[in-house]
């Protein structure tokens, strides 16, 4: 009979530990299965709020793997025009649009090599033939066991739009600035930044980079500066005409140009830094003429104020311009005159009114008018004037007519003291034929007696 084991023996001791651990291995299985199954939900729940998150997001997401759409999400599918369940039946390149195909495809093999590849924008084609400009940024990412591009799509089509037409007005603005007669320029810190080819041509010279007073003839610079100055600050300046010196230099040197332009200038940011937009004209032939003008008229004007013809210009019968000859002939000096109604000058109103119908009336018909007129000096003293006058416009006499006056006074005195000696000379026949006649009669008996 086998020996009992006695209960508190080792071996007795490891039966029963190996009773106890079985419950316990159990028990821990049981809370491993507990906690994956917890792990699994929460996995679960999880790539379900991923899923929601991705779905409902705005941005386009989607993963290409072979070649094929794998996955989109609805925004994507939207972007893309196609559906989910057939996204996978043609290859992702075909959604490129066949220009761009090639380059998509480049960066695809670059990203594929271990690349980084920057984001890049190609045009997307639908199956219905509209075309959308799309963003593309991807990634490497581990799908299902396998690689795959993770790719953000972001739809820039209204943008490109824009930077289209921005572009399309720069290029019209540029044709117009680079083809327009003025000279353009902007000027930053005293230096010129840019100017358009009628300014090279102004001044023969290329002239970005150049220091702008270069441009400027040195006599003229302070003012040029001051103006300037000004618009910098803020302060609105007016066109203003200055000297310019071609080719460009410090300091006048024999054989360069000078001419005169007119300058506006207004104040801009260029590259983010203030900077002054500068308009050029040309006007060295208007200043060339203005001061022939300026010469003739003056010498015009000495003619005039020295002719011994009293000469002036009337608008509305008033004095807008007289010589000193005029106004020494009626006995004031030219600025009293000026402005004043020529109704002084005459004895009368009637004379005033009367000679004004009929001279104006004449003016309108032919263009001239000439005639004699008395006329009444600051003194009183009544004087005889040969008056003849012409219309710039006879159409339009209100527009002003130039007159002259001539002092016949004393010819007229001379005519007056002839036709009165022929009166005389006229009275003294008359009484020679009336005394021959009596004489004749008287002696005719005495003489007959006496033959």
């Amino acid at each position: 009979m086998p020996a009992q084991a006695h209960p508190s023996s080792p071996a007795t001791a490891a039966a029963s530990g190996r009773g106890r651990s079985a419950p316990k291995d159990e028990a821990m299985e049981a809370e491993i299965e507990r906690r994956v199954a917890l792990r699994t939900r929460e996995l679960g729940a999880s790539l379900a709020r991923y899923q929601t998150m991705v779905d409902l997001a705005t941005e386009n997401i989607c993963v290409g793997q072979g070649g094929l759409l794998r996955f989109a999400n609805p925004p994507c599918l939207a972007l893309l025009g196609t559906q989910a369940g057939t996204m996978a039946d043609k290859p992702m390149i075909e959604f490129i649009h066949p220009e761009d195909r090639d380059f998509v495809s480049g960066k695809h093999k670059l990203r594929a090599a271990g690349n980084v590849v920057p984001a890049f924008e190609a045009r997307f084609q639908r199956d219905d033939g509209t075309v959308s400009w799309v963003e593309i940024n991807g990634v490497l990412v581990d799908w299902e066991g396998a690689p795959a591009d993770l790719f953000f799509l972001k739809d820039v089509t209204e943008r490109k739009k824009l930077e289209a037409l921005t572009r399309s007005a720069a290029e019209r603005y540029r044709a117009v600035v680079e083809n327009v007669n003025d000279a353009i320029l902007v000027v930053q810190k005293g230096i010129v930044r840019y100017s358009n080819a009628s300014a090279q041509a102004l001044f023969g010279h290329v002239l970005i980079g150049l220091p702008s007073m270069h441009l400027i003839h040195p006599d003229d610079r302070t003012m040029v500066q001051q103006r300037r100055d000004l618009m910098q600050s803020g302060t609105m300046v007016n066109a203003y005409e200055a000297r310019f010196i071609s080719p460009p230099r410090e300091t006048m040197e024999p054989g360069l140009l000078t001419g005169w332009a007119s300058i506006y200038g207004t104040r801009i940011e260029w590259d983010g830094e203030p900077a002054l937009l500068v308009l050029m004209s040309d006007i060295s032939e208007r200043r060339r003429l203005d001061e022939e003008l300026k010469s003739a008229l003056v010498q015009r004007e000495a003619i005039l104020e020295t002719t011994a013809v009293g000469v002036t210009f009337l608008k509305e019968r008033r004095h807008q311009w007289l010589n000193r000859t005029l106004a020494t002939m009626l006995g004031y000096s030219p600025a009293e005159l000026l402005g004043e109604e020529t109704r002084v000058h005459y004895p009368s109103d009637e004379d005033f009114e009367h000679l004004g119908a009929l001279a104006y009336t004449q003016i309108m018909q032919t263009g001239l008018f000439s005639a004699e007129a008395r006329m009444r000096r600051k003194n009183g003293e009544l004087i005889w004037v040969q008056l003849d006058g012409s219309a710039l416009d006879r159409g339009r006499p209100e527009e002003g007519s130039v007159w002259t006056y001539v002092d016949i006074t004393r010819r007229k005195e001379a005519d007056e003291e002839t036709r009165r000696a022929l009166v005389r000379e006229r009275e003294l026949g008359e009484l020679k034929t009336r005394f021959v006649s009596m004489a004749s009669h008287e002696f005719r008996t005495p003489l007959g007696v006496i033959m």
